[in-house]
């Protein structure tokens, strides 16, 4: 079916720029409803195509790897991520109330947390240098905004100090998501009594992250 679409008048090669846009919005929709309830990790190009109603060949019209497309989704959730931060009614004038609400709003974006935890060890490894250059550009900038939003209300000194707080925060969260989030077995066997000292719960352990890194 993907092969008849694919080669449909609808998924015919786009000649215009808001016509390849659409197609890339319909390929990452695609993919965000896999990963919904299957590992990036276990997704492949062709899973991708068939979600999307496109042939494998016409996919690689606008994504040239599996990682490629996982990384495009990641800017577009890190821009929503961006949005989320700049538009609250919350008081963030300190370097503790910015580190706060950055985490809460990182824990309402469970597709961004897992995009982040495999991103330098899976993601980027198998990308054409033009494209990770072009997509790292887009995702730096979602946190040049959110250390400017931290400057603008007062909670850090200067733009500097604000990415250097969002990086120690990314740095744990990235260390700590794979062990928080484990394999159905692994989970069955943390349910064990003598393992019971060693569970942790995500959310806080983050919470007592940012208390210590901003006292």
């Amino acid at each position: 079916m993907a092969d008849e679409l694919g080669d449909s008048d609808s998924w015919q090669r786009a000649r215009r720029p808001n016509q390849k846009r659409s197609r890339e919005k319909s390929i990452l929709k695609a993919c965000k409803k896999l990963i919904s309830s299957i590992h990036p990790s276990d997704i492949n190009t062709s899973m991708i195509a068939k979600a999307a109603e496109i042939s494998p060949s016409g996919l690689y019209r606008y994504y040239p790897t599996k990682e490629s497309i996982l990384f495009a989704l990641y800017c577009e959730e890190l821009e929503n991520f961006s949005r989320r931060i700049r538009k609250t009614n919350k008081e963030i004038g300190t370097k503790f109330e910015f580190a706060q609400h950055y985490c809460e709003c990182l824990f309402e974006e469970p597709r961004l947390l897992l995009l982040m935890s495999i991103l330098g060890s899976t993601i980027e490894r198998e990308i054409p240098i033009d494209f990770l250059i072009e997509f790292k550009i887009k995702s730096f900038s979602s946190y040049d905004e959110i250390a400017e939003f931290g400057l603008h209300n007062g909670a850090v000194l200067n733009k500097h100090e604000g990415i250097e707080m969002i990086w120690d925060i990314n740095f744990y969260v990235i260390g700590l998501y794979p062990i928080a989030h484990g394999s159905e077995n692994v989970n069955e066997a943390m349910k064990d009594k003598r393992l019971s000292t060693h569970s942790l719960i995500f959310e806080e352990k983050v919470r007592d992250y940012i208390v210590r890194l901003t006292s």
